[in-house]
């Protein structure tokens, strides 16, 4: 039996909705329809690929297996369809995830650059976190996505391309107690609640190991947020203290809406990664936005050269 891209199709649809009426309905196809699709991919390669519920269907480790390809698969066509229409002088899409540390100055000031070439681009921009967006970019829903290299993991499929340097600070809402305050130390920040990154990120690792060298104990209870305007939000209406990415915070630390507390939080600079496919994988349109983000790094590495006094970027 040949596999037909409708069965393809079909089985991803009943994979992400998790139940086949729903995929039926999506798909504009009779239930019993769907379920014989399934059924004849199971028989070709002799194994079960989803385990019916009582509330859906879930996938089997073999479903999941051939889930990650056929959506690969999928992905794939999808681009080959893009190729063609950038050669014909169509209108494209790019989809870029953010994670809550990444550098937006870049993200803002690429997609402005690159929009100005193609104003008809439809960008969606999507923030989330590290396992929602490293599993949209392995499956194709999303072409990359941007985040600090400290918070990344290895991936045999993706790429963790460092485009820059930020740095990471403490702030707080502007009237906050320690604002002012001289002579500020670690110990100073003792008895403050904090927000903070998931506790398995090495940013979150090493604001444990700055403490543990100041002879402080870490907090053992925080708030972890994926969102920075809740955070934001928290921070402005508590004592609470986070930890952020200074490139984060430009324009509410411009505006008076946080302040930085002066302390060296790390003295080493972190890398800003773009993670994604390789680069022949992406769509014309995705690969240049890529090369626009790539050119406001250069830009800004130029520019903290320029302010620093040195001659290399």
């Amino acid at each position: 039996m040949a596999i037909s891209l409708r069965r393809i199709e079909t089985f991803v649809t009943v994979a992400e909705h998790r139940n086949v009426s729903a995929a039926a309905r999506k798909l504009n196809l009779s239930q019993p329809a769907v379920t014989k699709s399934v059924r004849e991919l199971e028989r070709h390669y002799g194994v079960e690929l989803v385990h019916r519920t009582a509330d859906g269907v879930e996938l089997t480790r073999y479903g999941k297996s051939f889930y990650r390809r056929a959506k690969l698969v999928l992905s794939e066509l999808q681009h080959a369809e893009d190729e063609i229409d950038f050669l014909l002088g169509g209108k494209g899409s790019v989809s870029v995830g953010l994670l809550p540390n990444a550098y937006y100055p870049l993200v803002t000031r690429g997609l402005s650059n690159y929009l100005r070439q193609h104003p008809d681009l439809r960008v969606v921009v999507r923030e989330g976190t590290l396992d929602d967006l490293f599993r949209s970019v392995e499956t194709g829903d999303m072409d990359f996505f941007v985040g600090s290299a400290l918070v990344t993991r290895s991936s045999e499929t993706l790429v963790s391309e460092v485009l820059l340097q930020d740095r990471l600070i403490v702030v707080c809402r502007p009237d906050h107690p320690l604002v002012g305050k001289s002579g500020l130390t670690f110990v100073d920040l003792v008895g403050y609640g904090w927000v903070l990154p998931p506790q398995d990120t090495k940013i979150h690792q090493l604001f444990d190991e700055i403490l543990q060298e100041a002879g402080l104990e870490p907090p053992q209870a925080w708030i972890e947020i994926n969102t920075f305007a809740v955070l934001r939000s928290i921070l402005c209406g508590t004592d609470r203290l986070a930890i952020v990415a200074a490139s984060r915070v430009d324009l509410e630390l411009d505006h008076g809406l946080l302040s930085a507390l002066p302390l060296v939080f790390s003295p080493n600079p972190f890398p800003v990664a773009v993670v994604r496919p390789e680069e022949e994988r992406l769509s014309p349109w995705a690969r240049g936005l890529l090369r626009s983000f790539r050119q406001v790094a250069v830009e800004a590495r130029v520019a903290e050269a320029a302010y620093s006094g040195t001659t290399t970027v």
